[in-house]
């Protein structure tokens, strides 16, 4: 009786084709599950960075828009032939302060007095982006978009600037 059982165990020394593919199979699953958790977690991520970024941006924007038009005599809003926006802040001798520029390639630019151009912003989205004059005011909407993970993640904001006359 006791030479039977110690047969048996040596017979089952190994593991089996299906015992090896079964493990497998289900470290596979297991390996997956939490490989699409850490991805959907470093997507969430990564976006919540790229909207702080734009809204970071957007509010530079706005405080230095607003700033230059505290200061301005007169805003002057003009419209491209290639849909670009333009706004210049004028003082109270008529000289440029600054221009602002909405481009089609999707910058927002900026030139102090007769500098050159300084890009703020790489990521404007020109369809939904203007700036209108309203009497006296200038409403400006801004929208910035970028792209993570191939997915579009943007802000909106919109402001209005009165000039100290």
């Amino acid at each position: 009786m006791f030479q039977k059982v110690s047969k048996s165990f040596k017979r089952n020394k190994g593991i089996t084709l299906v015992e090896l593919v079964m493990a497998l199979a289900i470290l596979g699953v297991t390996v997956s599950i939490l490989y699409m958790v850490f991805f959907s977690n470093w997507r969430a991520y990564e976006d919540r960075i790229a909207r702080a970024n734009l809204w970071t941006e957007a509010n530079e924007i706005m405080e230095t828009m607003t700033m230059d038009g505290r200061v301005a005599h007169q805003i002057n809003v003009s419209q491209q032939q290639d849909g670009s926006f333009v706004t210049t802040f004028v003082d109270t001798l008529d000289q440029p302060i600054a221009t602002y520029v909405m481009t089609d390639d999707g910058r927002f630019q900026v030139a102090r007095a007769q500098g050159e151009f300084r890009t703020i912003s790489e990521y404007l989205v020109l369809e939904r982006s203007s700036f209108i004059k309203d009497g006296e005011s200038l409403n400006m909407t801004l929208a910035l978009q970028d792209n993570v993970f191939g997915k579009p993640v943007g802000v909106q904001t919109a402001i209005e600037i009165y000039p100290r006359n």
